[in-house]
This record gives structure tokens, sequence and C-alpha cells, in this order.
């Protein structure tokens, strides 16, 4: 879907590329060309803290904001996270990939 035009996407793809230079932030994009995989396409949260017992995976649902904490779940969301980064794109190959779509905008 397109919103707001060129000079919008210009503008988005620019600040995600000066979020990613920011150190707390991890940007990486999974192409289409890695193929798909269980729980692509799913936008969710995972709260990762020093005690990994005690992480948390939100994900919004119809019904409002879903809270996942059992062990099993966290195991299930760290290896769908695991997948994203073993067939996302670096983040330096992210970032060239968004300056040469930002470039061709």
């Amino acid at each position: 879907m397109q919103f707001g035009g060129r000079d919008v996407a210009r503008d988005q793809l620019e600040w995600m590329l000066e979020l990613s230079l920011r150190p707390h932030v991890t940007l990486r994009v999974v192409t289409f060309e890695s193929g798909g995989f269980k729980g692509s396409g799913q936008a969710l949260i995972y709260a990762k803290g020093p005690v990994p017992r005690l992480d948390t995976v939100q994900y919004d649902s119809v019904d409002g904001p879903i809270f996942l904490h059992t062990a099993e779940h966290l195991k299930t969301y760290r290896n769908i996270i695991e997948r994203m980064t073993d067939r996302s794109l670096s983040v330096e190959g992210t970032r060239d990939l968004i300056a040469k779509i930002k470039k061709e905008i």
C-alpha cells in the first residue's frame, strides 16, 4: 500500500537509517527471497531482560494485547527470532538496502 507519496517514503527510509545508527536499535530486513517461516508477518515485541525466565512476548489481537511468558511460549518465540535473524540481512546489509531503495524512489 502506498501512503503519502515518494517524499514521505524517502523521509521514512531516512528515519529508519537514522534510527539504525543508535546503539540500542538493531534493524535487520528479512527479504522476500529469504522465504517464509513460522511467525513471519506477525508483529511482536519480545521483552528480554537479564533473567531469561522473566522475558515476555507481546502481540496484538483484535481483542487487545496478548502477553505470553510461559517457558514453552518463550522457547517458541526465541526460535522464531533465531530464524528471522538467520534469514535476515546483516545490519550493514540492511542499511545498504534501505539506502538503495531510498535513492531509487
